[in-house]
């Protein structure tokens, strides 16, 4: 049964939905990108399990991309064997039950629209990214202040295998308008990242910053115990304070010091934060 033009209602309008699938053909699309193509804002789009080599850019808003499998390890996979996964550079944008990889050194996802929701997914890095490049990387874009990477939620996901960094929150321009802010990173797991699992980065021709961002009931660390530096949100490079949150979060390390955890003097908070030994003092870390 196909899926496509089965009208649905989402936020008050109608969309249609469109079924992708490795060997789709009449009733459907063979990739992502070309359901992507043919969508129009509003749209779902339902992805069989299978394994597509493509660069996915979505620059419509509202689009939803949703994972058809019902068991967690049959997430239909995205695995680029060159540049980008996916850049999202539209507003309201959805994703569900999907896998990401790529096998270069870049990033492995790019954010810089506002109002996204990733839920049930996997962002896999590889060994080749190398110092500045991020599995996950939020950021503003390159000379549009209306895309901000803000207000976002990445929940009930894992972020894995980087070579360098997990997840990165930066931005392409000197400051303009609003910096990526106020996004809800929700029982997210990190894991086997080579560098630091989050930080605050910066590129040579660009500042950052993370205001208001609240960090709930992640597991940081897995695999990489006692590494050199876990979190690093340390310096708002407009120099404005960090008001982040980190709450009831896991840190896999016998000494959480200000080494491990870089939080000192952003009026970042750590709230119920835990390690082995019990819950950690934030107040050896200001």
């Amino acid at each position: 049964m196909s899926l496509e033009n089965v009208p649905i209602v989402i936020g008050g309008s109608r969309g249609r939905t469109l079924l992708v699938g490795p060997s789709e053909s009449a009733s459907g699309y063979g990739s992502i990108a070309d359901a992507v193509n043919a969508a129009d804002s509003g749209d779902v789009i339902y992805v069989q399990p299978g394994t597509y080599d493509e660069n996915l850019v979505i620059t419509k808003d509202y689009l939803t991309i949703v994972g058809a499998q019902l068991g967690g390890y049959g997430r239909p996979d995205v695995v680029c064997t060159t540049g980008i996964a996916l850049v999202v550079r539209a507003q309201g944008f959805v994703c569900k039950r999907m896998r990401f990889h790529n096998s270069t050194n870049a990033d492995t996802v790019r954010i810089e629209g506002n109002g996204f929701h990733f839920d049930d997914c996997v962002f896999d890095g590889n060994a080749l990214q190398a110092t500045v490049q991020a599995v996950v990387r939020i950021w503003t874009h390159v000379s549009d202040d209306s895309f901000t990477g803000s207000e976002g939620v990445i929940q009930n996901s894992l972020i894995r295998g980087g070579g360098a960094k997990g997840l990165a929150f930066d931005c392409q321009h000197a400051a303009v308008g609003v910096l990526p802010t106020d996004n809800v990173i929700d029982n997210v797991r990190f894991a086997d990242n080579v560098a630091e699992d989050i930080i605050l980065a910066a590129t040579a021709v660009s500042v950052a910053d993370m205001k208001r961002c609240v960090f709930h009931r992640c597991h940081i660390g897995i695999g990489g115990k006692n590494k050199a530096t876990h979190i690093d949100i340390s310096t708002n490079k407009i120099g404005t304070a960090n008001t982040s949150v980190f709450e009831e979060c896991f840190i896999n390390d016998d000494t959480p010091d200000a080494t491990a955890l870089k939080v000192a003097s952003t009026g970042a908070s750590l709230i119920g934060c835990t390690n082995l030994d019990g819950v950690i003092n934030g107040d050896a870390l200001d």
